[in-house]
């Protein structure tokens, strides 16, 4: 009986021995996690976190078209530096040229009917007996060279029209400054009413559009000393420099994609100019981690 039990005994265990040897063979083995950096830390006493965007100094620029069509022609590219004024693209004007050409016959035409209608009015009152014509007659030859002077004229302020219309088809700079979007392609339809901006223009300078949650909005003040951070990164330490607060807090756009983020915050936008950092290039739209030197938390 107690050989039995001992003989059973080493049997289950064997068993247990076997499954464990299996599962240890067989188990995926543990990921080796890092930290691409320690999270950043704020040396304020008391501090205010927020997420900043960055911006060209000064705000972007979104170009408007005023005459949506094909784009016949482009004249700049991204990262390009340009001066107000300077053409952007062109909007196909194949048409609106064909107008004006068509208009420009249309006024040779009435300005021939009006030279023809004053020599006839020239030869009429030219005529010294007054039997030779009656009055009526000549109220109503006078009637008609006024009647073709506005004719003219309207046509040729129909020529300055369309030519200003031209005009449109070209986009201009409106400002100095760097290319920092042109979406526009020879031979797409291109206009205002994309979502995205198709062309949009800033200074080669940055700054940083900081959003303050409404609860913190009381304790930033103007001139608060503030520093950021490569989101998610500990280093390099950007230097922001205080430039004003936005007065007016509007809802949240700036979105950092956090699942216990709430969507309905309003926000009070403070703007810092970003000094040139020569260790990490920055671009527009990047986000950083930003904190600022706050009043403490009262009550």
């Amino acid at each position: 009986m107690w050989i039995r039990q001992k003989v059973l005994f080493i049997a289950a265990l064997g068993i247990v021995f076997s499954f464990s040897l299996i599962w240890v063979q067989h188990r995926p083995a543990a990921e080796e996690t890092f930290m691409i950096s320690k999270p950043p830390v704020s040396t304020f006493a008391s501090t205010v976190a927020a997420r900043g965007l960055v911006e060209a100094a000064d705000d972007n620029v979104v170009v408007g078209i005023s005459i949506p069509g094909v784009v016949k022609e482009t004249y700049v590219d991204v990262w390009q530096s340009v001066k107000k004024g300077d053409a952007l693209l062109l909007i196909d004007d194949d048409q609106i040229r064909a107008q004006i050409a068509v208009q420009k016959r249309a006024v040779y035409e009435k300005k021939l009917l009006f030279e023809k209608t004053c020599a006839q009015l020239t030869r009429l009152e030219a005529i010294e007996d007054s039997r030779a014509i009656s009055v009526e007659e000549l109220d109503n030859k006078r009637h008609d060279v006024g009647i073709a002077l506005v004719n003219l004229r309207l046509a040729i302020a129909q020529i300055k029209e369309l030519k200003t219309t031209l005009s449109k088809h070209i986009v201009y700079a409106p400002r100095d400054g760097q290319i920092l979007v042109f979406n526009p392609r020879v031979g797409e339809f291109s206009n205002n009413l994309d979502t995205s901006p198709q062309i949009m223009i800033g200074n080669p300078g940055f700054q940083v559009r900081v959003d303050v949650d409404e609860v913190n909005a009381s304790r930033v003040r103007a001139g608060a000393a503030a520093v950021g951070y490569p989101k998610a990164l500990s280093k390099p330490c950007l230097e922001l420099r205080f430039v004003r607060i936005e007065p007016y807090v509007v809802p949240k756009r700036n979105l950092s994609g956090s699942s216990d983020e709430r969507t309905d915050t309003r926000v009070l936008q403070v703007i810092y100019s970003l000094q040139p950092n020569e260790t990490f290039q920055i671009y527009v739209g990047q986000q950083i981690d930003v904190y600022i030197d706050a009043d403490p938390i009262k009550g």
